[in-house]
């Protein structure tokens, strides 16, 4: 089965605001105390997640598409998805990392909030 496509909204995929996203890189180190000395660090693995904090600006359409997107097209979040990287391109596979969030801004106006990670 395929991966939902952020683009496959009807009205096309709401625009990722490039002000104010953040990107962070994969953090796969684990530490073990040590009975004496420095604590040690290893990397638990070669590929990591990549946290990425994103928001778009939608009227009342695109907002009901997203919410459709994220309840029915992946099932209340629990299914990954194709998207664009908003900051390097290319196709990658997102997961959810909490429910989307939305703030009315004016009538027909809305900000949504999204909280996601690149899956390796």
């Amino acid at each position: 089965m395929a991966n939902p496509a952020w683009s496959a909204m009807a009205s096309g995929s709401p625009d990722i605001l490039l002000a104010g996203n953040q990107r962070t890189y994969p953090s796969d180190i684990i530490t073990t105390q040590m009975d004496t000395g420095p604590a040690k660090m290893r990397q638990r693995s070669t590929a990591g997640t990549i946290p990425m904090s994103c928001a778009c600006m939608v009227d009342a359409t695109e907002r009901a598409e997203v919410y459709a997107f994220y309840t029915t097209s992946c099932a209340g979040g629990s299914l990954v998805f194709d998207i664009t990287d908003p900051f390097v391109g290319g196709t990658v596979e997102m997961r959810w990392k909490s429910p989307p969030t939305e703030t009315k801004i004016a009538s027909d106006l809305y900000r949504i909030t999204l909280d996601w990670e690149v899956t390796p």
